[in-house]
């Protein structure tokens, strides 16, 4: 069995040419640089300097100070408010562990229910 691929085909089909069947410089030469003619490349510094692009300024929007204080307040408020109910709840675990008594565990049990997990549900809620 022979590859079709080792054994090219004598005649070429009808219209053509033999000088159609190279793609690059041609073999006898033609279309080649002469060796002193220098190829005809780009300057450096073209290539190096950026091409200028169309900037389109915008106005920067305008917003009171009020109101980045205001945001400001709201993100630290929820998580401040937060902050102070975990603390105050550790707080209240730790004395209700460290000295039992079963006032102090309904008062924590009942500050954890009220107030801590309310707060807790709002802030995986907020994200």
């Amino acid at each position: 069995m022979t590859n079709p691929s080792s054994n090219p085909p004598k005649a070429l089909p009808q219209g053509v040419a033999q000088d159609e069947l190279y793609d690059g410089p041609r073999p006898n030469g033609a279309g080649q640089p002469k060796p002193n003619q220098r190829p005809n490349l780009p300057d450096p510094e073209a290539i190096l300097t950026p091409i200028p692009q169309k900037q389109q300024r915008q106005p920067a929007p305008q917003v009171s100070e009020a109101a980045v204080l205001s945001a400001a307040l709201d993100v630290l408020s929820a998580r401040l408010m937060g902050l102070i109910a975990v603390l105050a709840a550790c707080g209240m675990w730790g004395w209700a562990v460290y000295e039992p008594e079963q006032l102090r565990t309904i008062a924590a049990s009942l500050f954890s229910i009220t107030v801590l997990m309310p707060l807790v549900y709002l802030y995986a809620k907020q994200g």
